[in-house]
Parts: structure tokens; C-alpha cells; sequence
């Protein structure tokens, strides 16, 4: 959900970002048109009493795709999640899934970091205040030189006059040139961060992953026999892992009667 490059994802888990907006797509904007034009055939004063006329904004938030106490979980990869590389998912080991180090590929189950959205408005996107474009991660410090405020993208990089100038030339490199000045209807999604609603510890157990990380530690015991007195010195792969799955499958069947 939020841009890595500019460092918006980081803003928003350090609590330096608390707004994004997202441009309200063309489909959308066309069915009010289609909307407003019926509105108009039934007549300006409205002789059809079964219809409700509603202007651009509230049709607009009535269908908003998140709505106030939503909570949307962070995308952020498995290993910024800070999950064992180890892990199984999907059947192959953490390390090897896409998602390790690419978020695009996670699931939003597996996150850790989740915001809450707390307000929500439509508006043009040129009608954003001051007071938004700090919540929407702007930087700003006071210049040694010259006592004047210089405003930065949330990353700290490139330097800006205004904050205006420093949100224009953001929203530009994130969602095309031209944005800005071509002043779309946009969503205003004001949020903080807060706890996972998933409660992992409560889930179902992964019997998968348990069997796994049970014969892992029994091969280790296998292997570790030849210090042993009176035990077969030599071993086999295939017949070692063999038994260690074994063992992993009759814990496992214990466990589950349990």
C-alpha cells in the first residue's frame, strides 16, 4: 500500500506518516456522471421522491473500497517481517519464497505492522492543507543558515522552498507527471498504526511446519549417534531422513490425539 522508494512505508512505521491519498478511479467518476444525468432527467426538484440526490463528495465516500475502522494490514517482505528463513509456506522454505525480500509476493495473513483507518474525505487533490502534507509524511527542518523551513520528501531527500512544492513533486514521481496539475478527485484516508487483528497465536497450528522443524531436529539427533558407543558408525541419507520423518510423523500423530 505504501511506496518504498520515497520511504513513505518507513514514515508510516515510525509515526511520521498518518495520511495517503489515492485518486479516485475514472470509473468511478464516470458512473456519478451517469448518476447525476438520471438525477437530472426525473426533474431539478426532484418529482421522483424515491431517489436521494447526492452530490460528488458523498457519492464519492459512500464508496470508498475502506471505510473508518478498517484495519489493512502493511505489506513489508517476510524477511522485514522478521520471519525464521526456515519457515515452510506454500510448501518451499522462507528463504526461496518470492516474497523474502519482495512484499508484492506476500500474503497480508502473514504481516505484523497494520494501520487503522480513523478518517476518510474526498477532495481535490490540490485542496490538500499544510497540516495534511506533514501528515502525509512531508519532512521539514529549519535551514542554519537562513532560519527558513526547508521541506523534504519522508525519505530526507531533495530539498524544497515549500511544502507544497515538496508534495507536488512527490505525488508526480509517485503517481505520474501531470498528477498534480491535472488536480484529480481523490481519497483522503487519515490512519494510525495498530495491533494485528489476526491474533497468530490463536490460529489453527501449522501441523505442516511443526513436522517439518520436528524431523529437522530428529535428523540432527540421528546423525549425532556416531559419537555414540555401541551405535552403527556409519550412515545413510536417504535411510537417515527416512527414520527422522518417521519419528516426526508418529510425534505428530500423538500430538493430534491429544
Amino acid at each position: 500500500m505504501f511506496n518504498s522508494k520515497y520511504g513513505l512505508d518507513k514514515a508510516v512505521l515510525e509515526g511520521r506518516k498518518t495520511m495517503t491519498r489515492r485518486i479516485i478511479p475514472e470509473k468511478l467518476i464516470v458512473e456519478y456522471y451517469d448518476y447525476d444525468d438520471y438525477c437530472n432527467s426525473i426533474g431539478l426538484d426532484g418529482i421522483d421522491m424515491s431517489v436521494t440526490r447526492k452530490f460528488e463528495k458523498e457519492f464519492f465516500l459512500e464508496h470508498s473500497p475502506y471505510k473508518v475502522g478498517e484495519v489493512i494490514a502493511i505489506a513489508q517482505s517476510y524477511k522485514d517481517c522478521g520471519y525464521d528463513m526456515e519457515l515452510i509456506i506454500d510448501g518451499k522454505l522462507m528463504y526461496k519464497h518470492p516474497g523474502w525480500n519482495n512484499k508484492m509476493f506476500v500474503k497480508p495473513e502473514m504481516m505484523k505492522k497494520f494501520i487503522k483507518i480513523t478518517g476518510l474525505k474526498a477532495e481535490c487533490l490540490m485542496d490538500i492543507s499544510y497540516s495534511d502534507i506533514i501528515a502525509e509524511g512531508i519532512q521539514y527542518n529549519i535551514d542554519a543558515m537562513t532560519n527558513l523551513p526547508i521541506f523534504m520528501f519522508p525519505n530526507g531527500e531533495e530539498e524544497f522552498l515549500d511544502d507544497r512544492t515538496a508534495f507536488r513533486t512527490l505525488i508526480d514521481k509517485i503517481c505520474g507527471k501531470g498528477t498534480w496539475h491535472s488536480d484529480p478527485w481523490v481519497y483522503a484516508y487519515e490512519f494510525e498504526l495498530t495491533s494485528n487483528p489476526n491474533n497468530h497465536e490463536s490460529k489453527e497450528i501449522d501441523w505442516e511446519q511443526r513436522r517439518y522443524e520436528i524431523a529437522k531436529d530428529a535428523l540432527a539427533g540421528i546423525i549425532s549417534e556416531e559419537s555414540i558407543p555401541g551405535t552403527d558408525p556409519f550412515h545413510y541419507i536417504d535411510k537417515d531422513v527416512s527414520r527422522a520423518i518417521e519419528y516426526a510423523d508418529e510425534l505428530i500423530k500423538h500430538l493430534k490425539s491429544k
